[in-house]
């Protein structure tokens, strides 16, 4: 009620004259007659001016917690298409809904909905947020490649349909999410949802589930937006079941319209209304069930006409259970309370929860409908300890969703399918959380305007307070701006780490978020070699490289030109200029797609880059000594080796350092019974120098000793042992 006129908020101070209506006092279910008087009663529920949600929350918890103690359970469903803006506000409220332990499912309808509240209360409470628009999907339908990624996935072509078929919006959206509320308020489990888009008149579609050991009570609804009147210039609804063991022929159950033969068992419930109906059985056989349905529409007169399009209907088939087995999904920070930030990187996670624990080996793939997307995101949720899952095979699967480059309500659907009995058993679970957008035209977490969210620019290190959009840092051919949207890192050049890089995945149509897809495969082992005016480059490359691509920059941090060094895993890099940092990078090629960089190593050739090559002997290599006195015999020379060296010198030489090197000579040496070289000067090379030797393990002795030349290249550390021999007096014994 507007009275009077312009009170509420924001405009007015929000005291308004509130009308809360109770359409339906509470009564005893009778089915279906209650089911009947309780949506005439929400029939009677007309628009008004205000909303009054902080008032509707108070005015049902009352009513609930005034309630006498059973076991159900108390729950309020709180559906909203407007901003509150009547006191009391929800903030208000809060702390008294909190306390009473009520659990508030909100739902958030039409794009005027205040998501953010709705999550918000739904988090406070212990509830769940859902966001159905009033046009198009709550899930977009999936694309091609999405379909393809399912069928190497091993998922059963009935499931690839459900999980990839658009949802509906509006009346049917709101009953497939007030279906599955119930669901959750009776603490059972959904099984599946299926959407039928388009059915033609007369035309029926069969869904068929496999129930596994654990239900002891099934529930199957099948829903559309036509009512079933029966009634010529209406629509009649059928619908049967076939129960597992069942003739596919003969063997279908009635379920709407009533009344025909054969009669359903005595443990099934059926409830018929105009828009659903209903089956359930208690104790129901382990096994397929099947479930086929349609709309007729019933012509009043012979000649009268209807155009097929005029005729087609959409309806959805949902089925629950009483189960031990369920499927809980979470939202983990940095989404806190249902909501975030655009840009942040959501963890998915799911847990398949049995009696005796979480269940290992299921595939869990997630769903996700962002706000505008023309279709949904799948991912594919993993239990191997790397994405905020626990620990590897625990039965919790979880993946990141980092495509959150839009505000509004984000749809979540997880799937959890597993082997039982030969068959594939299923459960489903429902979220969703809000993001808050950037606003580049105030600033607010956007402070350069450049469309970017400053936090998101945080995490890359780029600069939240200049227009970087058009930068591209990790210089993988997309752009900083482009990489936000896609949900890939301005920062890393191959997003899901399979080795393409992401501007190359897009260009050639692949995903930048799915290893699986990438054309090629992660550079191995790299060894960069300094040689006089020379560069030698070596790499591990896996067989299907069909080349190699190295840049070669002066300049820290910027990449430089690119050439193609071939496919044969070394290569000599010439023409360079001594005691020049060069800064080198490699990435692969397999064709048209380009893999991820390496890191940029500096490399400076050198006139003598060679190490010494030198050995250490104690006693001139003897086994034992008497005494920590000792005498090292030492041995160098910088002349480069012409094959594979041993011990100091196994980084250095070869025929390419033979040919091309030059040697400073001047050799040095250091000594010490420490391999820190704690206190050890560098001196000139002796071929014979006095010792004394340390401590010892077990009286055995080590020295160690380095050389490096004039040029300053220092060998690798070698030692020599020796073992000390103990000596004992003979002990006399006088007898008296």
């Amino acid at each position: 009620m507007d009275s009077p006129p312009g009170c509420g908020l924001p405009g007015g101070d929000g005291n308004c004259p509130l009308d809360i209506r109770t359409r339906l006092a509470r009564t005893n279910v009778v089915v279906p007659a209650t089911i009947t008087a309780t949506k005439n009663a929400i029939n009677l529920i007309s628009a008004r001016a205000w909303t009054p949600i902080g008032a509707a929350l108070q005015d049902a918890q009352n009513k609930l917690t005034a309630a006498p103690t059973g076991t159900n359970p108390k729950h309020i469903v709180l559906l909203s298409d407007g901003e509150e803006n009547v006191n009391p506000l929800y903030a208000s409220v809060r702390a008294a809904l909190v306390a009473s332990g009520v659990v508030v499912d909100t739902v958030a309808f039409s794009g005027d909905a205040p998501s953010a509240l709705m999550a918000q209360i739904a988090a406070d409470t212990g509830g769940t947020f859902r966001y159905v628009p009033t046009t198009g999907g709550t899930l977009a339908p999936a694309s091609p490649e999405q379909i393809d990624q399912l069928t190497r996935l091993g998922v059963p072509p009935e499931m690839i349909d459900r999980i990839t078929t658009a949802s509906l919006p509006g009346p049917l959206g709101l009953d497939d999410t007030y279906d599955y509320y119930e669901t959750k308020g009776q603490d059972a489990s959904r099984l599946f949802h299926v959407n039928q888009l388009a059915v033609p008149d007369a035309t029926y579609k069969t869904s068929t589930q496999f129930v596994d050991d654990s239900v002891n009570s099934l529930r199957l609804v099948v829903a559309g937006k036509q009512a079933d009147t029966g009634a010529c210039g209406g629509y009649a609804r059928d619908v049967d079941v076939l129960p597992p063991g069942g003739d596919p022929g003969k063997g279908w159950i009635p379920i709407s319209p009533p009344g025909r033969n054969p009669a359903p068992p005595s443990n099934w419930d059926i409830r018929n209304s105009l828009y659903d109906d209903v089956l359930i059985v208690t104790n129901p056989l382990s096994g397929t069930w099947s479930i086929h349905s349609r709309y007729r529409y019933i012509l009043c007169a012979a000649n009268q006409a209807q155009s097929p399009a005029a005729l087609e209907t959409d309806f959805m088939v949902n089925g629950s259970a009483q189960t031990d087995i369920r499927l809980q999904g979470r939202f983990l920070p940095p989404i806190v309370n249902n909501q975030g930030l655009a840009g942040d990187n959501v963890p998915i996670v799911g847990t398949l929860l049995t009696r005796s624990g979480a269940k290992p080996g299921a595939l869990v793939i997630a769903a996700i409908d962002k706000p505008g997307a023309t279709s949904s995101a799948l991912l594919l949720l993993a239990d191997d300890g790397s994405h905020s899952d626990g620990a590897a095979n625990d039965g919790i699967y979880g993946a990141f969703y980092s495509q959150t480059d839009v505000g509004g309500t984000y749809n979540v659907r997880l799937y959890a399918l597993w082997a039982d009995s030969g068959k594939v058993a299923t459960r489903e679970w429902d979220g969703s959380f809000w993001i808050k957008g950037p606003n580049p035209k105030t600033g607010e977490n956007d402070q350069d305007h450049d469309g970017m969210p400053d936090n998101w620019e945080r995490r890359c290190k780029l600069d939240p307070t200049k227009d970087d959009s058009q930068g591209d840092l990790d210089r993988d051919g997309l752009s900083n701006i482009d990489e936000f949207h896609r949900g890939t890192l301005p920062c890393r050049a191959d997003t899901d780490h399979g080795g393409e890089s992401d501007g190359s995945e897009v260009a050639n149509g692949r995903n930048p978020l799915d290893p699986s897809d990438d054309l090629v495969r992660p550079l191995g082992h790299i060894n960069f070699r300094p040689l006089n005016q020379m560069i030698l480059i070596h790499w591990t490359h896996p067989l299907s490289y069909t080349g190699m691509i190295l840049y070669v920059s002066t300049v820290p941090g910027q990449l430089g030109p690119g050439q193609d060094i071939g496919n044969g895993g070394t290569f000599t890099l010439t023409g360079l200029t001594n005691d020049q940092p060069y800064y080198l990078t490699l990435a692969g090629l397999n064709g048209a797609a380009q893999g991820d960089y390496s890191d940029p190593t500096a490399i400076t050739p050198k006139a003598d880059p060679d190490a010494p090559s030198g050995a250490i002997l104690i006693n001139d290599g003897a086994a034992t000594a008497s005494s920590k006195s000792v005498m090292l015999t030492l041995t160098s020379s910088d002349t480069p080796l012409p094959g594979a060296a041993e011990s100091a010198n196994a980084h250095q030489g070869g025929p390419l350092a033979v040919i091309y090197d030059t040697a400073s000579g001047n050799v040095e040496m250091r000594i010490s019974n420490d391999p820190a070289f704690t206190g050890a000067a560098w001196e000139p090379l002796v071929e014979h120098k006095p010792w004394t030797l340390g401590s010892a393990s077990a009286s055995v002795y080590r020295v160690y000793a380095q050389f490096r030349d004039a040029a300053h290249n220092e060998s690798l550390v070698v030692y020599d042992d020796i073992v000390i021999l103990q000596t004992y007096l003979p002990l006399v014994m006088r007898e008296h």
